[in-house]
């Protein structure tokens, strides 16, 4: 089948949910194109940070593309993404909220169950420490280290998926990792496994 050729002006909701069937590239293409600053600015009625509201709308685009949409063709595709932006906002809203609960009934807890005697440290407190120096994280950093290190993305993967460039990934990824290494060595007892 040869691509179709239509204006960013004309391309139908229709047209585009189409492509996503056929050729996903182009129909993104022209879905950015229609659509992008206008469910930006949805966003950032709800998020108010820029960064964070690229991130938002960037998440739901990448799902949207590694998913098939659950809209018919006749539907109206902006109605859809719009609905897509308020659920992750509110998602991402009771997300942190619960976090930031946990973080204060886990901070007033002892940090750390190192044993002295047997030099060891339960996992579960690495993996709580860790997930609070990721909750002070930049969104960008916190998700290409999220994407690279639990979820096995290479960058290049991870570039095509956030679409942004290859050298912006590795700087993120390697701005996190140095964030990480750096709160662990502040640590008495982590300090010794990155050292």
């Amino acid at each position: 089948m040869e691509p179709m050729l239509v204006s960013r002006n004309l391309a139908s909701d229709a047209t585009i949910l189409r492509l996503m069937e056929t050729d996903k590239p182009l129909a993104f293409k022209y879905l950015y194109e229609k659509y992008w600053d206008r469910l930006l600015e949805v966003t950032l009625h709800s998020v108010q940070n820029p960064s964070d509201a690229e991130d938002v709308l960037q998440e739901i685009l990448v799902k949207l593309y590694t998913a098939p949409p659950a809209i018919r063709e006749n539907g109206k595709l902006y109605a859809y993404l719009k609905q897509c932006i308020r659920n992750k906002v509110i998602n991402e809203y009771h997300k942190n909220k619960v976090y930031r609960k946990h973080l204060k009934v886990k901070a007033s807890a002892t940090l750390s169950t190192h044993d002295p005697v047997t030099g060891t440290t339960d996992l579960s407190d690495i993996q709580f420490y860790l997930n609070n120096i990721l909750g002070n994280m930049h969104p960008n950093c916190r998700m290409v280290f999220t994407m690279s290190r639990r979820q096995d993305y290479s960058n290049r993967e991870i570039s095509f998926l956030l679409n942004k460039p290859y050298s912006t990934i590795e700087k993120q990824l390697r701005r996190a990792l140095v964030i990480v290494r750096q709160e662990f060595l502040k640590h008495p007892d982590y300090a010794r496994m990155v050292s």
